[in-house]
């Protein structure tokens, strides 16, 4: 325990190995142990220590406490869940445990649960800002947009100024429009996590016209959102003179083409000698807090991104070439997925649930899915006789340059949110996103536009988790434009 409490993990782990040997049966220690293995990191170790612990004194509440956390640690909130729910069993006024719990199963979708757990803190007298901020998310996530934000504004005035709230309070008002007082509060994300910050020593910038000087604007989230944050790099030159911008290495191609008097320069571990001669620096996202407070800001949503002419010319020409019989049809390019780690799984629809839509006439489906979805995409054409054309030369994933010259030679998109979707919006393509009914705030509440792009139109999700809706109403209009038949 000396050694825990001074940091040496490693020597705590080394002493209640020898404690378990000479007490094989006493499950404090092997508790000990797996708290020690946790410190380092080695949760599965730990897990095997929790459950050795139980198997020995099945009823010790903290056990299972520590038994969530290590399981939760390891990315697997159903674990977690069950440990929880069998502390209180044991425990039921546990203030953490029930806590950890509402906690675990947010991460698992599952908000009434967990609002139900939330209020439950609050009947049994606990009330303070980390419940309140929990009520609130489950609020904001579940769409319930007035109630999260009388539930923020309590939060706010308990006085407690952790700028992970103001972060998460950027959902609701980024989602309601809200955009200054939104972008203002995202930024915050910097005091709630100043180590993920790009390792510059110049100052922010924080607006002012830098005439005569040099600006580092360096991407600082995926690739589908510097895309997105791309769109205001146009309205940032009347105020810098010169601008260096840093961004995933997959974008700079295609960034150097669309904005030629900008250098475009790959991310790098460390300052370059280009980038250590800028004047001042910001986040390529929070330029948003200077160049989009109001609606008006976001002008006409033109298109920015300009792919290569000349590929996109023979792509499409290859593609027409492969399908032709004299008829015209429709190139449509089709997404299905997203990967993203955290949310990807509710942004994503089965592609066999896109049947209605694959099965129309005059159209040539062309896969501009990422990832290896060849073994879906086989499954879907032998089940339904559909045929979805996959150009094995290009891989999204790694040549973006080459994608998006890919979904520029299509007469339509059709996609779920994802890189493909801010691509094609951000190149004018013609592109119908289909989204959750509670979206992530890029997408806004109850609207079939988007501000960030003119091209696109949004199928929204009437019951979230159920895609039979927006499915339906993509083949409805899709029928419009082909001539086909609706189910």
């Amino acid at each position: 325990m000396i050694a825990s409490a001074s940091g040496g993990y490693q020597d705590a782990v080394k002493f209640w190995k020898r404690a378990t040997k000479l007490a094989p049966q006493s499950a404090s220690a092997l508790n000990n142990l797996g708290g020690s293995y946790r410190q380092l990191g080695e949760h599965d170790t730990a897990v095997e220590c929790y459950e050795k612990s139980l198997s020995i004194e099945p009823d010790q509440p903290d056990t299972f406490f520590n038994l969530g956390a290590a399981h939760i640690a390891l990315d697997d909130a159903q674990a977690g869940r069950e440990a929880y729910e069998k502390g209180l069993e044991l425990r039921p006024n546990d203030r953490d445990m029930r806590l950890n719990l509402s906690s675990a199963l947010m991460k698992l979708g599952e908000l009434e649960c967990a609002l139900s757990e939330y209020r439950h803190l609050t009947e049994l007298g606990f009330e303070d800002p980390e419940i309140c901020h929990g009520v609130f998310l489950c609020l904001a996530r579940m769409g319930r947009l007035d109630e999260a934000e009388a539930e923020f504004q309590i939060l706010q005035n308990m006085g407690a100024d952790d700028p992970q709230h103001d972060v998460d309070g950027s959902i609701l008002f980024l989602m309601k429009s809200q955009w200054e007082k939104g972008w203002r509060a995202y930024a915050r994300r910097w005091d709630a996590n100043p180590g993920s910050r790009r390792p510059f020593a110049q100052p922010w910038w924080t607006g002012q016209n830098l005439t005569g000087g040099k600006l580092l604007v360096w991407g600082d989230q995926g690739l589908g959102d510097e895309v997105m944050y791309a769109s205001m790099l146009n309205d940032l030159r009347p105020k810098v003179s010169q601008i260096i911008l840093e961004v995933d290495p997959r974008n700079v191609d295609l960034f150097q083409r669309s904005f030629p008097d900008i250098q475009c320069l790959s991310r790098a571990d460390l300052s370059n000698d280009k980038m250590a001669a800028c004047d001042m620096q910001i986040p390529l996202s929070d330029l948003a807090v200077y160049l989009r407070k109001t609606d008006s800001d976001f002008g006409l949503a033109d298109p920015y991104l300009v792919p290569d002419p000349g590929r996109v010319a023979t792509l499409r020409e290859d593609y027409l070439d492969q399908v032709s019989d004299g008829t015209d049809v429709k190139l449509v390019g089709i997404t299905w997925r997203s990967l993203n780690p955290r949310i990807g799984r509710d942004k994503s629809i089965p592609l066999q649930d896109l049947r209605s839509v694959l099965s129309m006439p005059n159209a040539t489906f062309v896969d501009l899915q990422y990832g290896n979805v060849s073994d879906e995409r086989r499954a879907v054409e032998s089940k339904y006789g559909v045929t979805i054309h996959k150009d094995k030369i290009i891989d999204p994933t790694v040549d973006i340059d080459a994608h998006a010259a890919q979904i520029a030679a299509m007469d339509l998109v059709i996609t779920v949110s994802n890189t493909t979707a801010h691509l094609a919006g951000a190149m004018g393509v013609p592109t119908w996103v289909m989204i959750q009914n509670i979206p992530d705030r890029r997408w806004l509440i109850d609207r079939e536009d988007s501000p960030w792009y003119g091209s696109i139109r949004l199928f929204r999700q009437e019951l979230q988790g159920d895609w039979s809706q927006p499915i339906a109403k993509v083949t409805r209009a899709f029928a419009e434009i082909v001539g086909g038949q609706s189910d």
